[in-house]
């Protein structure tokens, strides 16, 4: 497991899991599993645009902790229209909303390259915990190349359910 524990009460923490539906619920459980050992940490979770939706009733708000700020992303949307200026714009902008933070701790849960290229664009302090998959897992995709952009990676048992791989990293 990582040591998101080695870093100040109250981090801030970017989440890293952009799709698809099943994985983005199966993920949910580690933003409680944060709340319950850092209350006061700013958590922000980095998801499809198509997703936004079902985390949207988690947001922070009226007393209730839950995430902080979500910010879309919009890959699926952006390879249709790679040649276009708009999207380029919202890349950057998406880019930008990744600056606008400085993270002490990056979790991310998916193995996969686009994920971890997320991880490279964010804003981390000097010390941050980068923390993603070491290996695959029975039915999930892994990339290998994901690992070099971790400066932790977590090696989960092999035949693990998709919220307990989640719960290893973190």
């Amino acid at each position: 497991m990582s040591n998101v524990s080695a870093n100040p009460k109250t981090p801030k923490i970017l989440l890293v899991k952009i799709s698809s539906l099943g994985d983005v619920l199966h993920n949910l459980p580690i933003v409680w599993d944060l709340r319950a050992r850092l209350p006061d940490a700013q958590i922000d979770w980095v998801v499809e645009e198509g997703y936004v939706h079902l985390l949207t009733p988690l947001l922070s708000k009226d007393g209730f902790k839950g995430i902080d700020r979500i910010i879309p992303f919009s890959l699926r949307r952006w390879k249709k229209n790679l040649l276009q200026l708009s999207t380029w714009k919202e890349f950057f902008a998406f880019r930008k909303q990744l600056q606008e933070v400085v993270y002490e701790v990056i979790i991310e849960t998916q193995g996969l390259l686009k994920s971890a290229l997320v991880c490279s664009l964010a804003n981390k302090a000097p010390n941050a915990v980068v923390a993603g998959l070491a290996n695959a897992t029975e039915f999930s995709g892994y990339e290998p190349l994901a690992r070099w952009f971790y400066n932790q990676s977590v090696q989960v048992p092999k035949q693990c359910h998709a919220v307990d791989r989640s719960r290893w990293v973190m």
